[in-house]
């Protein structure tokens, strides 16, 4: 699995960018011009790509991009202490802890009681750089601004995060109902972990684009720019459905490895990574339904819609885990995403009027099944890692065509402005 992973990554870093129509931006050139940004000015540069990219056609605007560009190098002076504890910190202390678990110098006591304070290091060393810079501080007095939109503020605060608790409760209770009702108990829910594991993967692009997405949206808004809004929504399931489709077949193809991998032990992964990941993808291909919402004027529908997903995932969850076990809980979490994402995708139909789809998403599921199919038909070899990496290889191959193909737009182009 980790040899696919590896070269799926490293053909969407070879992916040329594909616009649609007449023109196309070179990467090279926009890379080798980014090499002396640090010696423009942030609106030189920024209006340098804008023109590059040739964005207007995407529906941004110059503002937009000298926005984001600004922001962007703000996170470079500021944030790379921050970002690296934040995310590589925690990181490096499990893996070390893993390995002082795994020679056996500390026991499982104390393993768990070191991780349960691994934040903790990051935090205080984040908190001894910013004294020592003199950024932290606290201003006990409140702005007239503040008091004048207190209200309006902590009303949208305890929306967003009632919406975000509630997706998190529901996409999580699926492994304490696992814990109690099925049939192996623990030995179900690590099956099951493992697989939603594997499935995350499928997170990472979308992860991107949805940040990508969010400044270009709430510029949209502000000016009320439909069709901007409705391009962005469109280009996003594009793009996302076919990532979303490539690891969802690579996935698949290697599934058998991982469970020779694993042992008999996790036995069934194999049906429990496939409604998984078929939940995943339709959440991919639904595009940023969440991100134009919450940036509309509409921001508690997200409150609403994450109420009726826990209304419905956590007796759905208890029902078929009881009646299904550890095949009840991919059930489970393939319906309910399902109807969460047709409930943003109706609101957004019938309120704006968008509807993100075209012909070419249904040529990309096509596409990526029959190469799925082809890459399916290769005779299985004993060892798994040579196995993976040419069922890897022969549908990547068959897929990067295809897209060639198809000319999709690619939002992640927006990668090289930042």
């Amino acid at each position: 699995m980790p040899l696919s992973v590896v070269c799926l990554l490293f053909s969407f870093l070879l992916l040329p960018v594909v616009k649609a129509g007449s023109h196309s931006a070179n990467p090279e050139v926009l890379i080798s011009q980014s090499s002396g940004a640090a010696k423009m000015s942030a609106e030189s540069f920024s209006n340098l790509l804008y023109d590059s990219l040739q964005l207007d056609a995407l529906g941004m605007s110059r503002e937009a991009l000298k926005l984001a560009y600004k922001g962007q190098q703000n996170l470079v002076k500021k944030g790379v202490i921050s970002n690296s504890l934040r995310e590589s910190g925690p990181r490096v202390l499990f893996t070390a802890l893993l390995l002082l678990l795994a020679f056996k110098v500390i026991t499982l006591k104390r393993f768990l009681g070191a991780f349960s304070l691994s934040f903790f290091l990051p935090a205080l060393i984040l908190y001894l750089v910013v004294r020592k810079t003199g950024e932290f501080f606290f201003n006990p007095g409140i702005s007239t601004v503040t008091a004048r939109l207190q209200g309006k503020m902590i009303n949208f605060g305890l929306f967003l995060f009632g919406a975000q608790f509630l997706n998190l409760l529901s996409r999580t209770i699926d492994t304490f109902i696992l814990t109690a009702k099925a049939e192996r108990g623990l030995a179900d829910t690590a099956v099951f972990t493992i697989a939603t594991y594997v499935v995350t993967l499928m997170e990472i692009p979308q992860r991107s684009i949805n940040a990508i997405s969010i400044p270009v949206l709430v510029e949209a808004w502000k000016s009320k720019n439909i069709s901007s809004i409705s391009n962005i929504y469109t280009k996003s399931v594009a793009n996302l459905l076919i990532i979303g489709l490539a690891m969802f077949c690579l996935i698949l193809l290697n599934v058998h490895n991982l469970a020779i991998f694993l042992g008999k032990d996790y036995k069934g992964i194999e049906m429990v990574v496939f409604f998984l990941g078929l939940s995943k993808l339709i959440d991919l291909g639904t595009g940023a339904n969440t991100q134009i919402i919450a940036t509309s004027n509409y921001w508690r529908v997200d409150f609403t819609t994450n109420v009726i997903y826990t209304i419905v995932a956590l007796p759905l969850n208890f029902v078929l885990i009881s009646y299904f076990s550890l095949m009840g809980a991919a059930y489970s979490t393939l319906i309910a995403i399902s109807f969460y994402n047709c409930m943003r995708f109706i609101f957004l139909w019938y309120k704006f009027g968008l509807q993100p789809y075209t012909g070419k998403d249904v040529l990309a599921i096509i596409y990526a099944a029959a190469a799925s199919f082809i890459s399916y038909q290769i005779p299985a070899i004993s060892n798994i890692y040579a196995d993976s990496a040419i069922h890897t290889l022969v549908f990547c191959l068959l897929l990067y065509h295809v897209i060639i193909l198809l000319e999709f737009v690619i939002i992640l182009q927006f990668h090289y402005a930042f």
